[in-house]
This record gives structure tokens, C-alpha cells and sequence, in this order.
């Protein structure tokens, strides 16, 4: 009997990207799942018969662990490729991937694109270097901990935020008399997370970055900000599509996704593909899912604020199957085992995601009434032990407090919002005695 493919996914245990486990098994692979000794497995039970293995890496893993962990691989499947699926692993996908005969890409690549600022200095390198008008830079200080700081800050406006830390949470705008306050907020906001249960298992970098704020072109919406998702294999780089964010305007947690995107000038889709495949080129990367971040500025330049080499999480992936009528897990995996070219089915129809939350906080929540039905192009998720275990909760504050999503398909941007609010309008928390609806 023929020895099977492993499928070897960094991450699947935590903040719901379990899902891809059943898209590897209906590739014909096996899934493998690598998580640190001390962080517990939370599988839903329909998906444990699925998983094929798991394996426990210490925190601080040798070169010798990922060694003996890829001559087990070697010694028991035919093949095996790595997927890493949140920011934290990245780094430790990329070493286990180096064993591997379809590499994902190199630990230099993982290392560049968790920490902000070497990200920022690669983009505004490779814009300098394509000298175009559809790209533009952004200045930027980096901070560690014991750093002093000692800056004049031109005049204007700034973004101060975690150099290695994901989610937009510990984001301030400041203007330049406040940015040192900012930066201490950010490093309280960092203290405090490294201390959050929701982090077990994870070392939370305590270096700060300060960028120049980058202005929105207001003609394309109050957000202008969008994300691309790109597929790798072999090392030649497919764009898939284009979402539109929607960003809470403090806290600048993204509370909706509207993919494709209607507002996304159709004229700088060629230049933002070509800035990404140019990215991708600097980092060796090979094989992977990824997704990247622009502003698009007043002047129409292409500014890139992040990028992952992993899928996007928080039910985005569930939206582009939606749109597309095809898993991009599925595809991806098909090329990756046939070594045929990539091909993805376009868009059929436009699909939105709305993270939404109470219209007033909530002390605690004693019940959630839900409506009875909803329409075939309404999908409710909801993480009721997370709701019920909420204090204060006030929505989506931080990307691990969306505990509610509503994602619709729809023929417009415009009857998709009416569905959401429709959604919105039919479930009612309860606190008490009062009943809450949710915005």
C-alpha cells in the first residue's frame, strides 16, 4: 500500500481554523497537526477522527526537535508539506519546513514578516527600487523595550502599534506632541496581553513601531484599506481576489470584510499584484496561502501595512469559498499534490462578514436568543461558551472578542448589508432582566 501525503498544519488548534482538517482529508491527504507542549488541543469532536497524528514541540524547539520530528514524517508518509495557519507558528513552520521536499519558505521570510519594521524596510526598498507612481513609502522608527526615546517628531500624524503582534490590537493614533505617551500605551497594552490567558503558549515581543500615518483616498470610502489573498506553489504566485475592510475608526480593529471588492480601483489590480509577487520574490516563499494589506492613499499609491504567509483566519477563508462556490484550501492542496497549475474558479457572486457586537456593554450574559431560521444565504457564527463566559463585553474590541460573525451572499454590496442588519436585527442577548440587541 502506497504510503500517503501529509498535510502538516501549524495552528489548527486555536481561534477556529479547525476547518481545514476536513479539507485535507477531501484532498486524499492526512492531516498532521504540531502545536507547543503547553497549549491544550481544542478539536471540535466531529473533526478528532480526522486527525492523523499530533505532535507536542517544546517551546523553545532545537534544531535537533525539528529533526527528529521530520525522520518520523519522512519515515511514515510518502510526502509531507507544511501549512502554517497564525502568525506565532511561522517561524517554527518555516524551520520544519527546511526537512521538507516542498519547502513553504525560508525562516528569514517568517522572521521579516512578523516583525513590522523589516517588512517596512523591504517595501519601501522595492519601491525605491521600481521607481513607480502607483507605490509609495512610509517612514518608520523602530523601538525595543530598553530603547530610549529620543526623536523630534516632525509635525503630523502617526500610527503606533506592536512591531510583532498580530490582530491591530495596542494601535494608537497620535500626533507628533503624543507619541511618546502613545508608545507607553502600547507597551502597557503589550504587558497586559502577554498576561492574557487567550495567549498560553505564546511570547508576546515587547518592541514597538511608530509609522507615519498613511492618509485614505476618501473617494474610495471612509476605510480605503483592502487586503489581497495570494496562493504560492512552486514558487509562482496567483492573486485570488481582493477584500474591502471595514475598521472600527479607534481602535482600528476590523469589524467586516466585503469580498470582492467593489471600490478597489480596477485600474492598480495589475500594480498590486506586481508589488506582491515582487514581496514574494524577496522572501523565497514557495508554497503557502498568504495575505497582504494596502491603504490606497489620496494620490492613488499603493501602500503596503502587512503581510502573513498564512490563510487569513476569522471565518475570512469561509467567505472566499462562499463567493467563489469552491474551497481555496481544496484547490490549493490539489495543485500542490498533482504539481499542475493552479487554477481557481472566479468569483460568482459578492460575500460580506460583519463581526457585530451590543448596542450597550454588557456586565455578563445570562442567554442568547436566536431566530428560529435563517435564509440559505445567512450563516450565523456563534462562540457561545465565549459569549457566556464574557465580562463587559462590548464587541469587537480585539480580534480573539468576536464571539458573533454573519456572513452573506448576495448579488450586491448594497443587499448584502440589508441582510446583515436584517440578522442583526433577529438575535437578542440577555443580561438579567434586559434584553440587547446587537449593531
Amino acid at each position: 500500500m502506497e504510503q500517503p501525503l501529509a498535510i502538516v498544519l501549524f495552528g489548527a488548534h486555536r481561534w477556529g481554523r479547525q476547518e481545514v482538517i476536513a479539507a485535507v482529508r477531501d484532498a486524499n491527504c492526512v492531516p498532521v497537526l504540531v502545536l507547543h507542549e503547553n497549549q491544550t488541543l481544542d478539536i471540535p469532536s466531529y473533526l478528532q477522527p480526522f486527525v492523523n497524528e499530533l505532535f507536542a514541540l517544546p517551546v523553545q524547539a532545537s534544531e535537533e526537535d525539528f529533526q527528529s520530528l521530520a525522520n518520523h514524517l519522512d519515515m511514515h508518509y510518502r510526502a509531507w508539506h507544511v501549512l502554517p495557519l497564525d502568525d506565532y507558528v511561522c517561524q517554527d513552520a518555516a524551520r520544519l519546513s527546511n526537512f521538507s521536499k516542498t519547502v513553504c519558505f525560508p525562516i528569514s521570510a517568517a522572521t521579516s514578516t512578523f516583525h513590522k519594521h523589516r517588512l517596512r524596510e523591504l517595501w519601501n526598498n522595492w519601491v525605491s527600487a521600481v521607481n513607480e507612481p502607483s507605490y509609495g513609502k512610509v517612514d518608520c522608527w523602530f523601538f525595543e523595550p530598553s530603547d530610549p526615546i529620543q526623536v523630534d517628531w516632525p509635525a503630523g500624524r502617526y500610527i503606533v502599534k506592536p512591531n510583532a503582534y498580530a490582530g491591530s490590537v495596542g494601535v494608537f493614533a497620535a500626533k507628533e506632541r503624543e507619541v511618546v505617551q502613545a508608545i507607553e500605551q502600547c507597551r502597557q497594552t503589550l504587558a497586559a496581553e502577554a498576561a492574557n490567558p487567550v495567549m498560553a503558549g505564546i511570547q508576546v515581543e515587547q518592541s514597538v513601531l511608530v509609522e507615519q500615518y498613511i492618509p485614505r483616498n476618501a473617494n474610495l470610502g471612509a476605510c480605503a484599506e483592502y487586503t489581497a489573498h495570494m496562493v504560492s506553489l512552486a514558487g509562482k504566485h496567483y492573486l485570488i481576489g481582493i477584500a474591502e475592510k471595514t475598521i472600527h475608526p479607534d481602535t482600528f480593529i476590523e469589524t467586516g470584510h466585503q469580498y470582492p471588492s467593489n471600490s478597489f480601483p480596477t485600474s492598480l489590480i495589475p500594480a498590486m499584484e506586481k508589488a506582491i509577487v515582487g514581496v514574494l520574490e524577496q522572501l523565497g516563499a514557495e508554497n503557502t496561502i498568504s495575505n497582504w494589506e494596502f491603504i490606497i492613499s489620496p494620490e492613488n499609491q499603493l501602500v503596503l501595512v502587512e503581510g502573513q504567509l498564512r490563510p487569513s483566519g476569522d471565518k475570512v477563508m469561509n467567505l472566499i469559498q462562499q463567493a467563489h462556490e469552491a474551497d481555496l484550501y481544496a484547490f490549493y492542496l490539489e495543485s500542490l499534490v498533482s504539481g499542475k497549475t493552479f487554477e481557481y474558479p472566479k468569483a460568482k457572486s459578492t460575500s460580506l462578514i460583519y463581526w457585530p457586537g451590543p448596542n450597550e456593554t454588557l456586565e455578563r450574559i445570562d442567554w442568547i436568543q436566536l431566530p428560529n431560521k435563517l435564509p440559505p444565504q445567512v450563516k450565523l457564527f456563534l462562540d457561545r461558551p465565549a459569549l457566556i463566559a464574557a465580562n463587559n463585553w462590548q464587541g469587537p474590541l480585539s480580534w480573539y472578542d468576536r464571539h458573533i460573525a454573519i456572513m452573506v451572499t448576495a448579488t450586491s454590496a448594497e443587499e448584502g448589508h440589508i441582510k446583515i442588519k436584517e440578522a442583526c436585527s433577529k438575535i437578542k442577548l440577555k443580561s438579567g432582566r434586559r434584553s440587547v440587541g446587537l449593531i
